[in-house]
C-alpha cells in the first residue's frame, strides 16, 4: 500500500491528522539541507581562496536568515537548519592554513548566537499568539452555541405564547365581562368603589397581556406585513372609535383628520401602530387636547400625532423606543409595562414606516 504520492506528500489518513509526526518529518528535513550547506565547508572551502571561502559565508548566512522566516516559528526546525552550517563555518578559525581569523571567527559565532535568540523569541511570540487565536476562536464557538441555543429557546417560547394566544385570551375575555356586568348603582357606595378599582386594574391587566402578546408576535416573526389597497377613511373612523371615548373619560379634545384616500399597505399593522400612540398621547394628557392628522407627502402616507402632555426631555428620546421603558415623570400615571412605543418602533420596521419625534 502506497503511504506517499510522488511529489512526496502523505496519503495516509495517519500520517495527514497526525500533526507532531508532520513536524518531525519537516524538521529533519530541514535539517537535511542545513547538513548539505554544512558539508560544503568540509568538503569544498579547503581548496577555495579565502575571496571564495567569505563569498560561501554570505551565502550560507543568507540562507540561515531566509531560515529565519522560513522556519523560525517552529524552534527545531530552525536550530536543525542553522546549527550544521555554522557551527563549520566557526570551527575553520581552528585549521592549520587558510582558515578564518579567530576574531571574524568569535564576530561569526556572536552573529549565530544573536540570530538564535531573536528566533527563539519569534517561535515563542508566534506560539503564544496561535494558542490564544485557538483559545478566542473556541470561546467565540462556545459563546455562539450559547447564543444559538438561548435564542432558539427564546423564538421557541415566542412562538408557544403567539399560537396560544387564543386560548389565553379567553379567561381574560371572561375576566373582563364579569365585572363589566356588575350594574355600579344597584351596589353600596364601598362595593362601588371596590368594584371599579376592580374594572381598572383588569383594564391595566389586559392592556399588559395584549403588549405581551404583541412582542411575543415580532419575537416569533408570525406578524407579516401584506400589501392591500385600503380606504383611508376606515382607519380613521376607527381611530376615532377607540380614541374619542378615552380622551372623554379625561374630559380633553380629541380630534381626527385628513382626506378620503385609498391606500395600499399593511392596514392592520399601521392601525395597531397609529392606536399605540394614540393611546399614549391620552394618557400622558391630564389637559387639553389630542389631535390625529392624516396627510399624504411625496406619494407616503404620513400620521402626526400630537399632544398638550407633559412633554419628554432630551436624555429621554433615545431611549423611550426601548422595552420596558417609562419616563420617570409619568409613571404615576398609568401602570403599563413600558412596551408601547417599542412595539409601534418594531411594527413600523416590519412595514417600512419611520417614528420622527418632537419633544
Amino acid at each position: 500500500i502506497r503511504t506517499w504520492r510522488a511529489n512526496g506528500l502523505p496519503t495516509d489518513p495517519a500520517l495527514i491528522d497526525d500533526p507532531l509526526r508532520n513536524m518531525r518529518i519537516t524538521t529533519f528535513c530541514v535539517g537535511l539541507i542545513g547538513v548539505g550547506w554544512g558539508l560544503g565547508w568540509l568538503l569544498i572551502t579547503p581548496d577555495l581562496s579565502m575571496v571564495n571561502r567569505m563569498i560561501y559565508l554570505f551565502v550560507t548566512t543568507g540562507a540561515m536568515f531566509s531560515g529565519v522566516f522560513g522556519f523560525g516559528v517552529h524552534w527545531p526546525a530552525f536550530l536543525a537548519l542553522s546549527v550544521p552550517i555554522f557551527v563549520p563555518a566557526i570551527g575553520t578559525a581552528f585549521w592549520p592554513d587558510h582558515g578564518f581569523p579567530l576574531a571574524f571567527a568569535l564576530g561569526i559565532g556572536t552573529l549565530f548566537i544573536y540570530v538564535l535568540g531573536i528566533t527563539r523569541k519569534f517561535s515563542g511570540t508566534y506560539k503564544e499568539s496561535l494558542r490564544l487565536r485557538l483559545r478566542n476562536e473556541s470561546l467565540y464557538q462556545d459563546l455562539a452555541a450559547e447564543r444559538d441555543a438561548s435564542v432558539a429557546a427564546n423564538v421557541a417560547k415566542s412562538r408557544f405564547i403567539a399560537a396560544a394566544s387564543h386560548d389565553l385570551r379567553q379567561p381574560m375575555h371572561a375576566v373582563n365581562f364579569y365585572p363589566e356586568s356588575l350594574d355600579l348603582s344597584e351596589l353600596p357606595d364601598r362595593m362601588g368603589q371596590v368594584v371599579g378599582r376592580i374594572r381598572r386594574s383588569v383594564t391595566n391587566l389586559n392592556q399588559m397581556f395584549e403588549s405581551l402578546l404583541d412582542v411575543s408576535k415580532l419575537d416569533a416573526f408570525t406578524l407579516q406585513p401584506v400589501e392591500e389597497p385600503f380606504k383611508l377613511g376606515d382607519l380613521m373612523l376607527a381611530v376615532e372609535e377607540v380614541g374619542a371615548p378615552l380622551a372623554a373619560e379625561k374630559s380633553i379634545g380629541f380630534s381626527v383628520q385628513g382626506p378620503q384616500l385609498w391606500m395600499m399597505g399593511d392596514e392592520k399593522l399601521l392601525r395597531q401602530v397609529i392606536l399605540n400612540l394614540v393611546t399614549n398621547a391620552v394618557y400622558y394628557t391630564p389637559a387639553g387636547r389630542v389631535d390625529v392628522v392624516f396627510g399624504q407627502e411625496e406619494g407616503c402616507l404620513v400620521v402626526e400625532v400630537s399632544d398638550t402632555g407633559c412633554g419628554i426631555s432630551g436624555e429621554d428620546i433615545d431611549l423611550i423606543f426601548s422595552e420596558f421603558y417609562r419616563v420617570s415623570q409619568t409613571r404615576d400615571r398609568h401602570d403599563g409595562l413600558g412596551l408601547g412605543l417599542s412595539i409601534v418602533k418594531r411594527l413600523c420596521d416590519s412595514i417600512g414606516a419611520r417614528v420622527p419625534l418632537r419633544a
